[in-house]
């Protein structure tokens, strides 16, 4: 799957999505780790396209987190996601120095936004410092900002816009102090949207 054509990807991430929303996690129960022996292998090969696969399949199925009731069921399927994808997912984090930066940071963002939009995970407060970071002017990583596409910018300016907020309005008190400079957004000279 993560070697094909960009448009057979999306036929099958939307497949995956409808298969997902009645199977996981209870009757896919390796779907996650199927997932993240992919994400590993392909990220000691550096095949970002595939990455970027992978990422947004998972994210395909993270993303209703954002919005379901906080109920058992959903805290528990959380955990587990958590438990078995979070560490893998922070791994690739440290390595974002990447030919295509800025479709895999959108990609990232997004997910780190669905596993953190019901309340901040522990494992990603635990590594809070790692992706505020990489989120903050003062990253040097960040520089290339200025010299990407207007749609690169843009998808990042509206997940870091989303990430913000969620922060800002559920853990002010633990982020403060990351978002006293300038933040991405402001960076790019591009405000909120």
């Amino acid at each position: 799957m993560t070697r094909s054509s960009e448009h057979i990807q999306q036929q099958l991430f939307d497949a995956i999505t409808v298969i997902g929303k009645c199977d996981f996690p209870d009757q896919w129960p390796t779907f996650l780790d199927t997932m993240v022996r992919q994400f590993q292998q392909l990220s000691t090969q550096n095949s970002f396209q595939s990455i970027n696969g992978v990422l947004k399949t998972v994210h395909l199925l993270f993303e209703r987190y954002r919005y379901e009731q906080k109920l058992d069921e959903l805290w528990l399927e959380i955990k587990l996601v958590l438990e078995k994808f979070a560490p893998a997912f922070t791994e690739l984090f440290k390595v974002i120095e990447m030919k295509n930066i800025f479709d895999l940071l959108y990609v990232c963002i997004k997910i780190f936004y669905d596993l953190n939009a019901q309340e901040l995970a522990e494992h990603f407060e635990d590594n809070l410092t790692l992706y505020m970071t990489l989120l903050s002017y003062a990253n040097q990583k960040l520089h290339l900002i200025l010299n990407m596409s207007g749609r690169a910018q843009l998808h990042l300016k509206n997940s870091s816009t989303n990430e913000e907020e969620l922060f800002v309005s559920k853990i002010c008190n633990e982020i403060r102090w990351f978002v006293t400079g300038p933040t991405l957004c402001e960076t790019m000279n591009l405000g909120h949207a």
